[in-house]
C-alpha cells in the first residue's frame, strides 16, 4: 500500500468521537466515518479526483478530457494570439452594449477583462497561459475554465461555449439582446 492510499484509508476509516451533553453528563460515542466496504470505492474516487486536481495545478494535462472532447494542440504563441483576440472581441461587444446601457463598466488590462453589470455583479475573464485556458468568474454561474476544443472555447463539464454563456447571462442581466458573435469561432482555418 503506498503512502497516499494508506493516508486515504486511515482518513476514511478513522473513528471519531462525538460528544453530547445530556442531563448534566457528557456522553461520548464512537462513529465510523465510512463503512469498510465503501472504503475501496471511495479510495478510487478520491485518487481520480486528486490526480485530476494535481495535474491541473501543475499544468500537466492530457490532451483528452474524455472521449467527446479533444483539446486543440496549439503552441504558446498561438494560444496568446487566440486568447488576446477573444478578449478583444468580448471587449468590443461589451463596449457596444455600454453605448445603450451606460451602467456597464468594462476594462481590459494585461490579459484580464473585467465586466461590471449592476446589480448582478462582476465578471472576470482572463487567460491562463500555463494551461492554455480562458478562465471566467461569473456572478451568476460561478467559475469556469474553457479549453480550445474544435476551435471553440468550451467548458468540458457541460459542453457550453464561452460566447453562449456570455450571450445568455448578459442578455438576462440587461434585458436586451446581447450578441457575442465570433467569440467562439477560432478554427484552424483562420
Amino acid at each position: 500500500m503506498n503512502i497516499s492510499k494508506s493516508v486515504t484509508r486511515s482518513l476514511l476509516t478513522r473513528q471519531s468521537l462525538r460528544c453530547s451533553h445530556q442531563s448534566g453528563r457528557l456522553l461520548f460515542t464512537k462513529t465510523l466515518l465510512f463503512s469498510p466496504s465503501k472504503v475501496n470505492t471511495l479510495e478510487k474516487y478520491l485518487a481520480f479526483r486528486f490526480t485530476r486536481s494535481f495535474s491541473a495545478t501543475v499544468g500537466v494535462r492530457s490532451t483528452s478530457l474524455d472521449d467527446d472532447y479533444k483539446i486543440d494542440e496549439i503552441s504558446s504563441s498561438e494560444f496568446h494570439t487566440i486568447a488576446d483576440e477573444t478578449l478583444e472581441n468580448i471587449l468590443t461587444h461589451c463596449e457596444d452594449l455600454a453605448d445603450t446601457k451606460p451602467q456597464i463598466d468594462i476594462e481590459l488590462a494585461q490579459g484580464v477583462l473585467t465586466l461590471i453589470l449592476p446589480p448582478n455583479g462582476t465578471y472576470v475573464i482572463n487567460k491562463q497561459p500555463p494551461n492554455k485556458q480562458i478562465w471566467l468568474s461569473s456572478p451568476i454561474s460561478g467559475p469556469k475554465r474553457y479549453d480550445l476544443i474544435d476551435g471553440q472555447w468550451t467548458y468540458h463539464r457541460d459542453g457550453s461555449t464561452l460566447g453562449n454563456l456570455l450571450r445568455e447571462e448578459v442578455t438576462e442581466a440587461l434585458g436586451i439582446e446581447a450578441t457575442f458573435d465570433g467569440v467562439d469561432d477560432y478554427s484552424k482555418s483562420r
